[in-house]
């Protein structure tokens, strides 16, 4: 799935914490001078911070676009997420004379698949389009989705082409027909938002949380600050608790960052 800016700032902000308490730990153990142990644990948490933010926002050539309509267009690709009934009438309109083939738009030598789901294109799409290539002889695919599984990256054939979230709202751009009016931009931010929260809370991070919390609660015995690290180990497993017990569905959250 692909996140949110907010959801990808909360992961790096867990690791960095998780990161900076265990390596200040163990450096302070060696050079045994706080302040400067502390320098040098911040100096590589910035570091770590900057190169994982850079990796996970530069994505896409944002030049073209202003930021209120960079906004905007995620906005309608959001709303095609959470919407996905309303994709293929959208681009019926935008991508002229095309005609409907079961989940596929068809145009002269070329199918069009919109993979705008809750999950990351899989093998099984990219599987399912070639059989559907095959079937109507046709020349190529324009695959409009966000994000590729590693394996699906690695099976992608020369006659299935990409379309990119940015690419998508530029053709919405050119023809003036989008899916939702720009009122509804706050709608889709709140959405944005409470997904980040349960994003925080979802079962995958129970894993990570009761690892850092048992890593904390064991180094805190043979560490200074011991009860520092004992309280944070613990909130740690208490919300990897609260992770398993907590029943959450995370709605796709689409971007062009």
């Amino acid at each position: 799935m692909v996140k949110s800016k907010f959801a990808q700032f909360i992961d790096m902000v867990l690791f960095i914490i998780g990161f900076s308490l265990i390596s200040f730990a163990w450096i302070n153990k060696y050079i045994k001078i706080t302040w400067l142990s502390f320098i040098i644990v911040s100096l590589f948490s910035f570091i770590i911070a900057k190169l994982i933010w850079s990796k996970n926002t530069k994505k896409y050539n944002r030049a073209k676009l202003k930021n209120a309509e960079l906004q905007y267009g995620e906005a309608c690709i959001n709303h095609l997420a959470l919407h996905p009934d309303q994709t293929i009438p959208l681009f019926k309109k935008i991508i002229t004379e095309s005609v409907k083939n079961g989940n596929f738009l068809c145009k002269n030598d070329n199918l069009y698949y919109f993979d705008y789901s809750s999950e990351k294109t899989t093998t099984e799409v990219i599987i399912k389009i070639l059989n559907k290539l095959k079937q109507t002889k046709k020349q190529k695919c324009y695959l409009f989705t966000s994000a590729l599984t590693d394996k699906a990256s690695k099976l992608l054939p020369q006659n299935i082409i990409l379309v990119s979230d940015y690419d998508a709202y530029l053709l919405m751009k050119e023809r003036q027909i989008f899916p939702i009016d720009k009122s509804e931009n706050a709608k889709i931010k709140k959405h944005r938002i409470k997904n980040a929260i349960f994003s925080a809370i979802s079962k995958k991070k129970a894993k990570p949380y009761l690892f850092y919390g048992t890593l904390l609660i064991l180094t805190s015995f043979i560490m200074p600050y011991s009860k520092f690290y004992i309280v944070i180990g613990t909130l740690l497993i208490v919300l990897a608790l609260v992770c398993l017990c907590v029943k959450n569905k995370e709605s796709n959250k689409l971007n062009l960052s």
